[in-house]
This record gives structure tokens, C-alpha cells and sequence, in this order.
């Protein structure tokens, strides 16, 4: 998650959509005052190589971490020490720990209440969104890959915690998108293009995402993954995403 002063601009994480790219493109056009949130440390290599920046400006100062947020720390860290893929399904994130003011995969919601109204109401807002059943099969194979209790495919999809990482409650508040612009993964490098249009981007400081592309996969075809039961269940899992940008099988 990035926010930027010196261009004014939020950007909110979404999963599996060539998110961690983006922040790592959208970090070479930060200023010293810029809030980048950490990635995973081989990401923030290449962000270090590519962008010659690093984590900034996330943390609360120790004086100022929220009594609350102690608080939530404490049930989250139980719930995630006695079983962390539990806790993983349930919330959809991982530990955030209790001195992060801001976070990698960050809701609107807890943004606009970090940064408050004077931000949140001036500063262009986007984030990233992906056709659903392309997403499912990106999603399984990360968390297969990852040494998660997925199952099989089939298994994975009927799953309850499916709509967990569901994107659209990270960019939306009371089920109202909140974003001033939701980029495609599909055309993502042409929607970018666009953003730094409407941000006003010098063309010597612009970036492409699609050469910086951190994760590259021969996993074939989306649809190859699913049969008639699976699409449908997806179709009715994701069935707000799929109405609202027009989604295709």
C-alpha cells in the first residue's frame, strides 16, 4: 500500500493482481514524506534494485500506538499462535503487528481513518481488480505453493473461506466503491498509463508495471482449472465483482 504526498495519490493492494509490481513501480515516484508499507524480502529487493527505496513511514511512533489496536493484537496473535491457517481463512490477512499504522493489503476503511478526511477527500484514490475465475485459480496456486490446507481445486473453490480474500472489501466501504479508479489487471499497464496521466507524471519519471512483473507463471489457462460445478460456484462467490466490471467466464 502506498500513499503519496508528493503526487497525492492512495493506492490500495488488492491479491493476486500484480499488486506487489505496482507498488514497486509506484515506489519509484516517492517522496521522503511517502508511506510505503513492507513487502516480502525478496520483493523488497527488487524494489530496492528498481526503485532504490524501502519500507517508510508505517510505523506508529511507540508513544502513539492505539490502546485498541494493543488490544486486537493480543486476540489476533492467540487465535493466530494456536492455528494460523485458521486464522489466515478467517481474516484473510496475516498478523499485523501493533506499532504498523499502515499495512500491505490495508482496507479503505482503515485507511481513511489513518489519514483522515482532509486525505482521504483530496487525494486521487485507486487500486487493482481481476476477472474472478482467473483469480480463483491465482489464488489456489499461491496458497498450494505456500503450504497451505487447500485440497484439490474442487475443494478449494466450495470452500467457506473462498470469499475471504474477496477484493472488493478492501476498496469498498458499506459495500460502496470508495476508489477513484479500479485498474483492470487484464490492461493493466494502459489503465497505469492513464493514472499517471490523471496524476500529472513527468515522462521522464514514468514506469511501466509489466517490466517489473515480479511473479511469472506457465500455469496455462485459467479455464482449464474448472468444470460446469466450479465456474458456477465462483460465479455465485464473486457474483458483485462479476456484475459490477462485467466479467466473462
Amino acid at each position: 500500500m502506498i500513499i503519496s504526498h508528493k503526487h497525492r495519490f492512495i493506492y490500495i493492494k488488492t491479491y493476486k493482481t500484480a499488486s506487489t509490481s505496482t507498488e514497486i513501480a509506484l515506489s519509484q515516484l516517492g517522496g521522503k514524506r511517502d508511506i510505503f508499507t513492507p513487502v516480502s524480502s525478496t520483493d523488497e529487493k527488487i524494489r530496492r534494485l528498481r526503485a532504490g527505496r524501502k519500507p517508510q513511514n508505517f510505523r506508529f511512533n511507540l508513544l502513539e500506538i492505539p490502546t485498541a489496536r494493543m488490544g486486537l493484537f493480543i486476540k489476533d496473535a492467540t487465535h493466530y499462535l494456536l492455528d494460523a491457517e485458521s486464522f489466515r481463512q478467517e481474516t484473510g490477512r496475516p498478523l499485523v503487528w501493533p506499532h504498523y499504522k499502515f499495512w500491505n493489503h490495508m482496507p479503505a476503511v482503515e485507511i481513511r481513518d489513518a489519514v483522515g478526511a482532509e486525505v482521504w477527500d483530496t487525494y486521487f484514490k485507486f487500486t487493482t481488480e481481476r476477472n474472478p475465475w482467473d483469480y480463483v485459480v491465482s489464488l489456489y496456486l499461491w496458497r498450494k505453493k505456500s503450504g497451505h490446507r487447500v485440497g484439490s481445486f474442487s475443494e478449494f473453490v466450495n470452500s467457506p473461506g473462498i470469499n475471504v480474500q474477496d477484493n472488493r472489501k478492501l476498496y469498498t466501504i458499506d459495500n460502496e466503491i470508495v476508489v477513484d479508479k479500479v485498474m483492470a489487471f487484464e490492461t493493466l499497464d494502459d489503465d497505469m498509463e492513464a493514472v499517471q496521466d490523471r496524476l500529472s507524471i513527468p515522462d521522464h519519471e514514468r514506469m511501466s508495471i509489466n517490466s517489473i512483473i515480479t511473479k511469472k507463471t506457465d500455469r496455462g489457462a485459467y479455464r482449464e482449472y474448472y468444470d460446469d460445478r466450479t465456474r458456477d460456484a465462483v460465479q455465485k462467490s464473486f457474483h458483485w465483482t462479476i456484475e459490477q466490471f462485467g466479467y466473462r467466464f
